[in-house]
């Protein structure tokens, strides 16, 4: 019987920890995509909730659900519910600054659209028939903190959300 020699069993190892390295960075790139993507999302959905608002004449949420980590409205007396991926979680990263479009003190809250009343854990970003929506920020992370982004709307006067990927120790504003 045959076993492993010492240089084969390090060969082995030595290819291993290459890949391993080569692997890493895209990894922790996608979840930087994957925030971004996710920030998208969340914008063309207010997109629709916004002209769902003027169309109907009536107000919209989209509710974001911080306990569970997942954002919803409510259509034909439905939830209509989106999960964010396990991976990326409503937070920010500790020791940021913010608001992104201003970052002149530490970010103390995930999210800084109103609370739903009695529900802890629920903000609401609301859509108005006037094209309005409601002021506040949403902060989206990677679990390790290490990515992080934001969508924010930062006067109720406009319905204009921009989004922002925080890269470098800077606020990059992605929608111009």
């Amino acid at each position: 019987m045959r076993g492993f020699t010492l240089i084969e069993l390090l060969v082995v190892l030595a290819i291993t920890l290459f890949l391993s390295t080569l692997i890493t960075p895209f990894i922790r790139k996608n979840n930087s995509y994957r925030i971004e993507q996710e920030i998208e999302k969340i914008i063309l959905l207010c997109d629709y909730l916004s002209q769902r608002a003027i169309a109907a004449n009536d107000t919209q949420e989209l509710i974001i659900d911080t306990s569970k980590q997942r954002y919803f409205f409510i259509k034909n007396n439905k939830h209509i519910v989106n999960a964010l991926p396990p991976e990326i979680v409503f937070s920010f990263i500790p020791g940021t600054y913010g608001r992104p479009g201003d970052p002149k003190n530490p970010i103390t809250q995930t999210i800084t659209f109103p609370h739903k009343q009695d529900q802890n854990g629920l903000f609401v970003m609301q859509f108005f028939s006037n094209g309005k929506m409601s002021a506040g920020t949403a902060y989206i992370s990677d679990k390790e903190k290490k990515y992080m982004g934001a969508l924010t709307c930062t006067s109720p006067q406009v319905s204009y959300i921009r989004k922002y990927m925080y890269k470098a120790n800077n606020w990059i504003l992605l929608n111009v």
